[in-house]
């Protein structure tokens, strides 16, 4: 579910942050210091010149950063569609974050759990929420915890560098930069805590030589990777608090019975809408 990283160390290669964007094709964003507030910048995926375009702004604002902490973002979108959810999200001029995950009741299909997140932190009095000290007053602290629970990894970033990272042990720390998991390795998609290997033919990005190949992938190829994904995926039902019947759901996460949106179904969404990709 997405990747969230703190980037305070060196440049990230072109590489990881390719395996990144593949990995999690609903666009990409970045959190930066600029001249004692904070900037956002966001690029919705459109294929592969706006890699290209991402790929440059974020090297332009490295080398204009002067060694000031960054945040990046590559979302997989689980809760609000749409472009104008794309990570990071203000919680003040002067902090922001990033968010890997899924916030247990919050959120629904027209609005970014990560959103209404960020909503709930940025309701505290407006003294309190210049910098990252927000998160040493106690109450703050466990209310932020509790909301995450255990698995959710959240970074906060402030106007003067200074950052938290919520659950940061779920992480991986390389070379003075944190990534919430292993997409920058390699080309995986995560469903909660599952990584499944990623193909280039499941990607909204189809390589360097887009042009010369047919819809990224030969025939062949397609099939017996669409094939190897969709062997253990079944029909599943889930419970419909509307309904209060057990019902399928459709591409979107809603009961097809009365279209009510059904949070406990998106790790099944995703995976199967993993094959529809191709």
């Amino acid at each position: 579910m997405c990747i969230a990283i703190l980037n305070k160390g060196g440049q990230i290669s072109r590489e990881s942050l390719l395996n990144c964007w593949e990995s999690n094709d609903d666009g990409a964003g970045i959190l930066y210091v600029n001249n004692d507030k904070l900037g956002v910048y966001k690029q919705p995926n459109k294929g592969r010149k706006s890699f290209e375009q991402f790929y440059s702004t974020y090297q332009r604002l490295y080398n204009t950063s002067a060694g000031m902490p960054m945040l990046l973002h590559f979302r997989i979108a689980t809760h609000g569609f749409g472009d104008k959810f794309l990570h990071p999200f203000l919680v003040s001029d002067t902090l922001g974050l990033v968010h890997n995950g899924i916030i247990s009741g919050l959120g629904d299909h027209n609005y970014s759990d990560t959103a209404e997140f960020r909503d709930i932190i940025a309701g505290v009095p407006d003294e309190w929420k210049q910098d990252v000290s927000l998160f040493s007053i106690p109450l703050v602290d466990q209310v932020t915890a509790d909301l995450l629970g255990t698995y959710n990894k959240v970074i906060f970033l402030d106007a003067q560098g200074d950052h938290v990272i919520y659950n940061e042990e779920s992480g991986i720390w390389d070379e003075d930069n944190w990534y919430s998991n292993s997409a920058y390795r390699s080309r995986v998609r995560y469903y909660g805590h599952y990584a499944q290997p990623l193909s280039t033919a499941a990607t909204k990005y189809y390589g360097w030589d887009e042009d010369e190949m047919i819809d990224g992938v030969d025939d062949k190829r397609t099939q017996e990777y669409y094939d190897e994904i969709t062997d253990d995926l079944t029909e599943e039902l889930f419970e419909c608090a509307e309904c209060f019947e057990t019902c399928q759901v459709d591409e979107d996460a809603q009961c097809v019975s009365c279209g009510s949106y059904n949070p406990a179904a998106v790790d099944y969404v995703l995976r199967k809408n993993y094959a529809d990709l191709l």
